[in-house]
């Protein structure tokens, strides 16, 4: 006689090992979802620690340039007014009046530069003169002239190739690159490098300079206003960018923008 023996199994959402299952993935997701709001969160207190820097930039800025026009522009200006006043009281004194005129000559042509010196900071003429090529070249090589670092630079042709709107940010962020060699790399060397590739403008600032621990300063939050103002600037106008560094081995900024266009004779 053959006995048949029936098992009554359970369900297979009873079973322990899919239960341990699901109780893993519940714990996993759990944890990504954590993470990823811990993550949304750094990158808004970042945000808005940038945008203070920003604001408080942008304060200073406004008040440096208000400085600048009461002492500079504004006492040039008096002196001019004085000394015109100076010589219509005595016209009849040809010397004076030769002296007050040349004094009034001498002190106009300072309130000039002094004016160029103010509106090259808010919008370089160059740029509307020259080009981008031309006046990312200036500021190369007024750097090199004015400190002890070798500046060079190897730069394509590139004018005309985005918008009239980002060339303003492509220069900052040069100057903004330049800048930080000269006054936190302690380089003896620095070089910015310019290459069209397809639609594309590939942009490379290195120097042989302390260097930093990259990985170090994301997690602790260090960026500086300036390097910052170079992410945001690349972000703004759609670019990517990369900073390789280590402490001792210098530093390179990797920046990509779109050009929307190609070179003439490429697929």
């Amino acid at each position: 006689m053959i006995t048949v023996l029936f098992v009554d199994q359970p369900p297979f959402w009873e079973a322990l090992n899919f239960q341990i299952i699901m109780v893993c993935a519940v714990v996993l997701i759990g944890y990504a979802f954590y993470f990823q709001r811990k993550r949304r969160r750094r990158s808004l207190q970042q945000q808005n620690v940038f945008t203070r820097q920003l604001i408080d930039s942008m304060e200073a800025e406004r008040k440096r340039i208000a400085t600048e026009l009461h002492d500079s522009i504004g006492q040039e200006l008096l002196i001019i007014k004085n000394r015109a006043l100076l010589a219509l009281s005595d016209l009849k004194n040809k010397k004076n009046v030769r002296e007050q005129l040349d004094e009034i000559s001498h002190t106009a042509s300072q309130a000039i530069q002094g004016t160029r010196e103010i509106t090259n900071n808010l919008r370089p003429y160059q740029i509307d003169r020259l080009g981008l090529k031309k006046s990312l070249e200036s500021i190369i090589n007024r750097a090199a002239q004015t400190t002890t670092i070798s500046f060079a630079s190897d730069i394509d042709p590139i004018d005309n190739l985005i918008p009239k709107e980002m060339e303003i940010h492509v220069y900052r962020i040069i100057q903004e690159c330049v800048n930080n060699i000269i006054k936190h790399a302690h380089a003896t060397a620095g070089k910015v490098t310019i290459k069209r590739w397809y639609n594309r403008l590939n942009i490379d600032v290195e120097d042989n300079g302390t260097g930093f621990d990259v990985l170090l300063q994301r997690t602790q939050n260090e960026r500086g206003i300036g390097l910052q103002g170079i992410v945001e600037r690349t972000r703004f106008i759609g670019g990517t960018m990369r900073i390789e560094s280590n402490p001792g081995k210098g530093t390179r900024v990797l920046i990509t923008i779109k050009t929307y266009d190609r070179i003439d004779g490429e697929n």
